[in-house]
């Protein structure tokens, strides 16, 4: 649990380091991130998490679960329904929101993000509005609680890994006002972020996933096959000439 605290702690204040960079040091942000030097993120901005959230679309890849990939969607609700920025008051507005209205906008969401972003696997497109989100009560506390920015909440797919090594390919839409930042997330190694604007496009190796077990359908042909040869048997049994025995 510990763990798991201190690698969104770190997501977090690289993604803050990085908005922040967008207003007066980019270039030097540029030869941070390329240089490992994120780590001045950490130490320079801890009190700004997800500060300007509306500068950038957050996505993590989180290949931290032991046989699958996981990509976390962090979703602006006040997008979802035409409203402008409502900075902190968005975690007070989500937080008021009936359960037809969270409903609603996860609905939405359905709608909205395959327009934003879109991920192939192995060149195969993946429906990511066939995420999942938490209950409606933690949609309405996170936010609150300051474990996802203002007046936003989280969708998550997670799907198995292949069982040979794969390439993931994150391709940003052309017309969206905003940047993308992919953070990608292995084991024991510091968060990877990847600044992607309107149009781009990112790919990331995915290890080998387990090898699975064969299919159910092996050990049912087995017993039908074996059902049919003991029928067979018993039908030559009945009709075989008088006098043999065995």
């Amino acid at each position: 649990m510990k763990g798991e605290k201190l690698r969104k702690s770190i997501i977090l204040n690289i993604r803050t380091f990085l908005k922040l960079s967008q207003y007066s040091f980019y270039g030097f942000y540029q030869k941070a991130v390329h240089g490992g030097l994120c780590l001045f993120g950490l130490l320079a901005v801890p009190t700004f998490a997800w500060a300007h959230v509306t500068l950038y679309q957050n996505v993590e890849l989180n290949l931290r679960r032991p046989g699958v990939f996981e990509l976390i969607f962090t979703i602006h609700a006040p997008e979802l329904v035409g409203q402008p920025d409502t900075g902190e008051a968005g975690a007070a507005w989500l937080s008021r929101l009936s359960d037809a209205d969270l409903e609603s906008l996860v609905a939405k969401a359905r709608l909205w993000l395959p327009t934003q972003v879109g991920v192939l696997l192995n060149g195969q497109p993946l429906a990511v509005d066939s995420f999942s989100v938490e209950s409606l009560t933690m949609l309405r506390s996170a936010s609150s609680s300051g474990e996802t920015p203002a007046g936003c909440f989280l969708a998550s797919l997670a799907l198995p890994l292949p069982e040979e090594p794969s390439e993931l390919k994150i391709v940003y839409a052309n017309d969206v006002p905003k940047r993308l930042l992919l953070t990608v997330s292995r084991p024991k190694t510091f968060p990877e972020p990847r600044d992607l604007g309107a149009g781009d496009s990112t790919v990331v190796s995915l290890p080998a996933g387990p090898a699975r077990p064969p299919a159910n359908g092996t050990s049912w042909g087995l017993a039908l096959v074996l059902g049919l040869g003991l029928l067979l048997l018993g039908v030559w049994w009945q009709r075989r000439p008088a006098g043999l025995s065995v």
